[in-house]
């Protein structure tokens, strides 16, 4: 029997498939990134979103000394009300504009995120002093910004307010206990004043 003769190897076509497969594993590298950035963001505002939180208070709690981390709670005063008056698109329009204004307001090294609903959190560095003197700044912009919105009669304004509670990040600290602590301290805000801030 006499054998088939073997086709002689393309050596060009081996190497030209081994570049395309490099190309292609380094497209699907970039598109897993963007994935992966894509699942810490949230989709109204842009912010990153709560479940990105906890890996950061994790890389903060081991920054401790170097960093003086601090978390700031912040929560639209009745903004259930704005909601009702507005409607609900209008409602997504404002904690849009809101979590814009945060981004821009915050340090370089500050980091935002939208909670839920109208709640919002900073990670900050700075300890006390430079979480007040971001939240109070965060604070006195908002108050002092008319929100323009479409309302039934033509433009209309919406003037907002927040409440802001404040938790320095110490040794021993879990991202829940720092979370649930910055969280009581906020409702101890609007059980005082509103449109204020408290430290835990």
């Amino acid at each position: 029997m006499i054998p088939f003769p073997k086709k002689p190897r393309r050596r060009l076509d081996s190497q030209k498939s081994k570049s395309e497969l490099i190309s292609e594993m380094a497209g699907l590298r970039v598109k897993v990134r963007e994935l992966q950035t894509e699942l810490m963001l949230d989709d109204l505002t842009g912010l990153f979103n709560a479940r990105h939180l906890k890996q950061r208070l994790e890389e903060a709690l081991l920054k401790i000394d170097e960093t003086q981390p601090a978390l700031l709670f912040i929560d639209l005063d009745y903004f259930k009300q704005v909601n009702e008056k507005h409607g609900h698109q209008t409602g997504g329009f404002l904690l849009n504009s809101v979590g814009r204004l945060i981004a821009q307001l915050i340090r370089v090294d500050d980091i935002a995120f939208r909670y839920g609903g109208d709640e919002f959190v900073v990670l900050v560095t700075g300890g006390l002093d430079g979480a007040m003197s971001v939240g109070e700044r965060i604070r006195k912009t908002i108050e002092e910004t008319p929100f323009a919105v479409q309302g039934f009669k033509g433009q209309d304004q919406v003037n907002l307010t927040i409440s802001v509670g404040i938790r320095v990040i110490r040794e021993g600290d879990t991202p829940k206990t720092i979370i649930d602590e910055a969280d009581r301290a906020m409702y101890e805000a609007k059980r005082k004043t509103r449109n204020t801030l408290v430290a835990a």
